[in-house]
């Protein structure tokens, strides 16, 4: 059951479907990811005067190099705000 791995979603407490639906994909996506040899995650320090582009480069191809299923190239990719 879902409540087994998420104990969050056992009883009868009210969840938000947003929470559920990620906890679905983000299952599906583990189990479809083609990248088989689990590499370490490394974590990116922003570089002073690199330009957005660059960075969401670097980014996203460290994001890729240890992701890669079909659910992926659906649902995934970056956004960037502005305040």
């Amino acid at each position: 059951t879902v409540a087994a791995k998420l104990p969050i979603f056992a009883g009868y407490n009210q969840q938000d479907a947003q929470e559920f639906l990620r906890f679905i994909l983000d299952s599906l996506h583990e189990e479809l990811n083609r990248i088989t040899g689990r590499i370490p995650y490394e974590e990116l320090k922003d570089i002073k005067g690199e330009t957005d582009r660059r960075g969401s480069a670097r980014w996203w191809t460290n994001h890729c190099n240890r992701n890669d299923s079909f659910l992926m190239e659906v649902f995934c990719g970056q956004l960037k705000s502005h305040v």
